[in-house]
């Protein structure tokens, strides 16, 4: 007699005599016991399905998350400006939160240490995003773009999708292996429900049917994980082919403006004084004319008016083109006030050049949507040098002499803006001369400058400027506007320009040239 024959016969004894002992109820005990173990390991195999394909999912919405953080920072670094980012938060909180509730469906210790090396990778790399963020803030285009594309940045992506892959293959291999226990729980069920009763193999091989049913499910969820890795790869190429596409397209728009802007600036950097004819008249001099962007929104104005010569400082409203547009109108205004006005009439020049500058943009009126206007201050002086006349339209002339430094200040009004009286009059200042004496005209782009110190931002401030003026006493005029720029950019540190910048100094001569004027 065969090893299974003389088995099968000596377990069919030991059931006729527990039968014969216990009966119906150890029967259906065991069968109660057995189809217990089956459907808790059945359930337990689901419960594990279902936790692959959930993670399955947040793998590939993580990725998603994580693709498109770095594919807007480049594509903003790139074209320069913050309006092509997309909330970034948002996106990192949706990658944190998937991340954090795939560590809660984890079991497997591989599996789980795998996605915290994930997790430590992309704290770098959003410790690096950030970084990218804040250098896009303070327009450091390049250095953002430098940092999201370096090497170190590569390599945390590179890792944390590799810890990602290594966990998804961890569990695939751990899924495989419940399904081999399943298949031979399954096969000990049958054979113990046919050793049992006879009656239930139908059942076993139901249950076995719903186990090959979920082997299927799960060969069919990895083919649907491939499929979706591919169609993914597909797509990022696709968008990264159209982000390209859309970069070209927007660089070329970009180029364009530029250019004009560009041109524009050598328009309105040659409708300014010519630096020889300032250099004529007061061989100490400086002019300081920083706009904040290509073009700006502040006019330096030399000229003869009369028997003497005209200085003035002008900052329109705003900077950038809508100021440089500004620039051109209020310079037009100055103009047709210069050939209505006597010379020396700085205050009643002043009042016409408001009043042109109000109709040319429809200011004088109650209706219209404009707002806009320039603070000023003009300096006249006549060819004897005896007395200097100043009016200012809301800006000062600050004075250098006797070692201290001080402030005349202008009409409290500004010009063109509506609800002004077409009728406003200006403060004129008379000013006895001699030489030596420096006289200062400036912008509120310096005074208003602020920084980053601690406790608190503050701005530069006309005290801060007039202290420095005074240091620079002994300094020529000629070199002034490079040492007042240094202490500017030495100021503000790591915040942005605020406002255009634009200074003008000259000193009074011993007399102007003898062929300048012809005296009276």
């Amino acid at each position: 007699m065969s090893k299974p024959i003389a088995f099968l016969a000596h377990l069919q004894q030991s059931l006729g005599r527990l039968a014969s002992l216990y009966g119906l109820s150890l029967l259906s005990l065991l069968m109660l016991l057995a189809f217990v173990a089956f459907f808790y390991f059945d359930a337990q195999f689901k419960h594990h399905a279902a936790t692959l394909r959930q993670l399955s999912l947040n793998a590939e919405r993580i990725l998603n998350a994580n693709d498109a953080t770095a594919s807007a920072i480049r594509l903003t670094a790139g074209l320069r400006s913050e309006r092509y980012l997309f909330n970034y938060d948002d996106l990192l909180e949706t990658r944190n939160q998937l991340l954090a509730e795939s560590l809660q469906l984890v079991s497997h210790h591989e599996a789980k240490r795998a996605l915290k090396d994930m997790a430590q990778a992309g704290q770098e790399i959003e410790i690096l995003e950030k970084e990218a963020l804040a250098l896009i803030e303070q327009e450091a285009w390049d250095e953002a773009l430098a940092l999201i594309t370096s090497p170190h940045y590569k390599r945390q992506k590179g890792l944390y999708r590799a810890n990602l892959s290594r966990a998804l293959s961890l569990l695939v291999e751990d899924s495989e292996a419940n399904t081999r226990q399943s298949e031979n729980l399954a096969k000990a069920m049958q054979v113990t429900i046919v050793l049992v009763f006879l009656v239930f193999i139908a059942m076993g091989r139901l249950h076995a049917k719903r186990i090959s049913h979920a082997l299927d499910t799960e060969r069919n969820l990895k083919q649907s994980l491939a499929e979706a890795n591919t169609s993914l790869e597909q797509r990022v190429q696709q968008r990264t082919e159209q982000l390209s596409k859309q970069t070209n397209e927007l660089h070329e728009a970009y180029e364009v403006i530029s250019a004009s802007i560009r041109y524009a600036s050598r328009i309105q950097r040659a409708v300014l004084p010519d630096e020889q004819a300032i250099s004529h008249d007061f061989p100490q001099h400086f002019v300081l004319w920083k706009p904040r962007d290509i073009v700006g929104g502040d006019i330096f104005w030399y000229r003869t008016w009369g028997n003497g010569v005209l200085v003035i400082l002008g900052d329109c409203t705003g900077h950038g083109v809508p100021g440089a547009f500004m620039t051109l109108i209020s310079t037009g205004a100055l103009e047709r006030a210069c050939m209505e006005i006597p010379a020396g009439e700085v205050d009643t020049l002043l009042t016409r050049m408001h009043q042109h500058l109000q109709t040319t943009l429809g200011q004088h009126l109650p209706s219209g949507e404009s707002d806009d206007g320039i603070e000023l201050g003009a300096c006249y002086l006549p060819a004897d040098l005896r007395i200097m006349r100043f009016a200012g339209a809301h800006l000062s002339l600050f004075v250098q002499q006797d070692g201290e430094v001080t402030e005349v200040k202008g009409s409290r009004a500004s010009m063109g803006y509506r609800g002004i009286d077409h009728q406003q009059s200006y403060t004129v200042h008379d000013i006895p001369l001699r030489p030596k004496m420096r006289f200062y005209l400036t912008s509120d782009g310096l005074i208003e400058q602020v920084n980053d110190a601690q406790p608190r931002v503050c701005m530069f401030g006309k005290t801060r400027f007039k202290a420095l003026l005074n240091s620079l006493q002994h300094t020529p005029m000629t070199e002034q506007g490079h040492v007042l720029y240094q202490a500017l950019e030495s100021y503000q540190g790591t915040q942005s320009r605020r406002d255009d910048v634009s200074i003008v100094g000259f000193e009074i001569p011993e007399h102007f040239p003898s062929d300048r004027f012809l005296l009276s």
